[in-house]
């Protein structure tokens, strides 16, 4: 009994989580859903809420602030725009986030160019770009050769499919969510497969139901989780 009590919280709790992240439903199938929009009294309201450390704030707020050094190496400036953006990430400052994203990609990316083009996609989504996220996600699939790291190309089709269910392109959606459960097929043939299993349908099993909430459905959505 506990652990299905445990279960269902958890299921519950990954519910809400996918509800609040902006992923609203329409009540017309027709119509795109709508972002979420916060006011700055929303915001001001959360950071009262967590209080979060002055020293930790200052610090993010002097790397926000910092220009562009006057130096020739593009990987040590791909470094600074990529300190920019996670700092911008991590106080949820969607256009600074997605500048300095657009900056690193730009540059050649910083250690791991599929990583950069991942987190550029996301930014994009966070900024209410989505064609532009689109554009990146297909970037990240076609950097990664088909029938290697399925597990890369099964997040990078799931995202597409939560991209195109926000635009309200659910047959697209569908599509890209067929394509990331081959990539899951796939990988169940590799050595590596045991180590990855649970994590791997966790993830499709959020994009389907990320894609279900999209449709209207969040009863169905639940069930998966």
């Amino acid at each position: 009994r506990r652990h299905t009590s445990v279960r269902v919280l958890s299921r519950t709790v990954a519910l809400l989580a996918l509800l609040g992240s902006g992923h609203a439903y329409p009540t017309d199938a027709n119509q795109p859903p709508k972002a979420v929009s916060r006011t700055i009294g929303d915001i001001t309201t959360l950071l009262d809420q967590y209080k979060p450390d002055p020293r930790q704030a200052e610090s993010i707020r002097r790397i926000l602030d910092q220009l562009a050094p006057e130096i020739q190496d593009t990987r040590d400036l791909a470094l600074f725009y990529k300190s920019k953006a996670n700092a911008a990430q991590e106080v949820g400052a969607a256009g600074a986030f997605v500048q300095a994203m657009r900056k690193v990609v730009e540059l050649g990316g910083e250690l791991d160019p599929i990583e950069d083009l991942h987190l550029l996609a996301h930014a994009e989504g966070m900024a209410g770009n989505l064609q532009q996220a689109v554009d990146a996600r297909k970037r990240v699939l076609a950097s990664i050769p088909p029938g290697k790291y399925e597990g890369k190309r099964l997040h990078a089709f799931g995202n597409l499919a939560l991209i195109h269910a926000r635009l309200g392109e659910l047959d697209l959606a569908e599509q890209a969510l067929v394509a990331a459960e081959k990539e899951y097929k796939s990988g169940l043939l590799r050595p590596h497969a045991a180590y990855n299993r649970h994590a791997w349908i966790f993830g499709l099993d959020r994009y389907k139901a990320s894609v279900l909430l999209n449709k209207g459905k969040p009863l169905e959505a639940e069930a998966l989780l």
